[in-house]
């Protein structure tokens, strides 16, 4: 299994481009896609949830 770990901080207007060719990766057989936000004030959490096998955010 290969894991792609994105560290993200307010990227709605990347973010959902960035996980769908993410998703088109051909070859490998078993994916796993962690986003790991920054407490962002946008969208980008809602948008990567349709995306990513785990979505965490940072707490402090």
């Amino acid at each position: 299994m290969i894991s792609i770990i994105i560290p993200t901080y307010n990227e709605e207007s990347v973010i959902e481009k960035t996980l769908q060719n993410l998703k088109k990766i051909d070859g490998i057989a078993e994916t796993e896609i962690i986003v790991v936000d920054g407490r962002s004030s946008d969208r980008t959490v809602s948008i990567a949830k349709n995306y990513a096998s785990v979505i965490s955010s940072a707490k402090g």
